[in-house]
Parts: C-alpha cells; structure tokens; sequence
C-alpha cells in the first residue's frame, strides 16, 4: 500500500512536469513563427524598396536613351539638354506605387 501511494505522487508529479514541459515549447513554437513573420515583413519591405529603385533607373535610362537618340541632340547637345522635353509615351511619370508595408 506504501508503494502504491509513492507511485501515485510520482505519477502526478510527472503529469505537472509534463504539462509545464508542453507550455513551454507552445511557447517557444509561438515566438517561432512570430519572429519568421515579421523577418518575411521585412524582406517583403527590402524586396519592394527594390523593385522601386528598379522602376527608377530603368525610366532614367529610357529618358537619356530617348534624349540621345534624338536629332536635336545631335546638333546641339548642349541646347536639348537645357529644357525639359515631354514624355512620348503615356506611362511617362505615372508608374505604380508599390503598396505601403505596415
């Protein structure tokens, strides 16, 4: 009988371990996926701020391509460059804004 009572106490004393043990890594699974959240927040704000400066030099290159292919560059460089010209296409300053990351 003083055997079973001892084995009971054991029992239950493993039951809490247990459950303290489980409570434990619910939380060490939690801040797992919180942090892998907010490190995919951050490179999706890298990754936009990139395609950005993407669109960027690509409307740069554009503009100086259009700019020295013109005949009036040929002429006179210095007097095309001076004034600003109007954009040929209808996209000309109207790109997409990537979405605001929180």
């Amino acid at each position: 009988m003083n055997r079973n009572r001892i084995l009971r106490s054991t029992a239950r004393g493993q039951r809490g371990v247990t459950m303290l043990v489980a409570l434990i890594m619910l939380v060490m699974l939690t801040l797992l996926a919180v942090s892998s959240f907010r490190v995919s927040n951050s490179n999706l704000k890298v990754v936009a701020g990139m395609q950005g400066q993407g669109e960027a030099t690509a409307a740069a290159q554009t503009a100086i391509d259009q700019l020295v292919s013109s005949g009036a560059f040929a002429l006179d460089p210095a007097r095309s460059t001076s004034r600003p010209r109007r954009c040929a296409s209808r996209a000309c300053g109207k790109s997409p804004r990537p979405p605001r990351m929180r």
